[in-house]
């Protein structure tokens, strides 16, 4: 019933042909590809019983791509905070220096690379035995600078949180006194005629008469808050005799300069004393410039001479700090006249 037809023969080829092309396999092992069969005619494996081994947790996140874009994603935002983290830091310290903290800053530069000079003034004073027809002589000026830092000129009081008072008392002490005074601080200055020398242990100047029977506070103290190119005066002059003598004792204490550690004040005045016969036992201009730390006490020993002025000129002298000059104690070299500067 069934002829073989020589036109059915070709495609009958090219139909297996096409069969065996679609078994074609690729070995597991090692990817040689073959026609399919249980063994593998380059390796030799078994690819019908062959069972791939499990793969590693590196492998699997390696091929994991939404574990591998989280990562991506977090990497990002940590460095995006960081960033703005940063900047925000930078502009709160920009932000954070004041106008004030500024100027400050522009100071502190201007005082470092120039130091600031303090000008120092002479002050006037008499050689030993020599008040009678003095004329004017002047002593080195009278500083605290071997140990304090000259304080930077122009700071005014207001600039101060806190108000300082200079307090200006004039007494009588004994000389054993005032040297142990001087012994517990620093001295200025120190010629014959007179003392300068400061201390930090003064309290109260009322205390020191509980160590020295000698010691009495004079008229004429007064106490001044502390402010810049503010003078204070005292004037204990008087005329006095035939020729209207203008005689006593004036100064003027001008503030310089105001720090947080140290004040610097000028002194200046002028001494005029004449003797019951008329001749001059003290003609004296002063002029000094003392820079001292606050919460100290500044002393000035000396200025008047142990010698009897004239008795009519001791009257105009009762209430003020000249009235020492009537002291036996003073006369006698047993007691000076000093001037008690205190900053509180």
């Amino acid at each position: 019933m069934f002829s073989t037809s020589p036109h059915l023969f070709p495609l009958y080829h090219v139909v297996g042909l096409r069969q065996d092309i679609w078994m074609m396999h690729e070995c597991p092992k090692c990817g040689f590809v073959q026609p399919q069969d249980q063994y593998c005619a380059n390796c030799g494996l078994d690819i019908d019983n062959y069972k791939p081994a499990p793969a590693t947790l590196l492998q699997k996140l390696g091929k994991n791509t939404v574990l591998q874009l989280s990562i991506l994603v977090a990497v990002v935002l940590a460095l995006t905070t960081y960033v703005f983290l940063k900047q925000r830091e930078a502009i709160e310290k920009h932000f954070a220096i004041s106008p004030q903290s500024i100027e400050e800053l522009v100071s502190m530069t201007d005082t470092n690379s120039e130091e600031p000079v303090v000008t120092e003034a002479a002050e006037a004073s008499v050689e030993p035995d020599s008040f009678e027809n003095d004329e004017s002589t002047t002593t080195p000026t009278e500083d605290a600078t071997a140990t304090a830092t000259p304080p930077v000129a122009g700071v005014s009081a207001k600039d101060k949180k806190e108000k300082l008072d200079l307090v200006i008392t004039f007494a009588e002490a004994s000389n054993t006194t005032l040297q142990q005074l001087a012994s517990e601080g620093q001295i200025l200055n120190e010629t014959a005629q007179r003392r300068s020398f400061i201390n930090s242990n003064i309290d109260s100047i009322n205390k020191l008469k509980e160590r020295d029977t000698e010691f009495r506070i004079l008229s004429g103290g007064s106490s001044h808050h502390l402010a810049i190119t503010n003078p204070i005066s005292f004037d204990f002059m008087h005329i006095s005799g035939a020729t209207n003598d203008d005689v006593g004792l004036n100064l003027e204490i001008t503030p310089v300069s105001i720090t947080d550690t140290h004040v610097e004040i000028n002194l200046t005045g002028q001494l005029f004393l004449k003797a019951e016969n008329g001749s001059t036992i003290a003609s004296q201009e002063i002029n000094a410039n003392y820079i001292f730390p606050n919460k100290s006490t500044l002393l000035m020993v000396g200025f008047l001479p142990r010698q009897a002025v004239r008795q009519e000129d001791l009257h105009g002298f009762s209430n003020t700090p000249l009235a020492i000059l009537e002291s036996l104690q003073f006369i006698n070299g047993l007691t000076d006249f000093v001037i008690f500067i205190q900053v509180k």
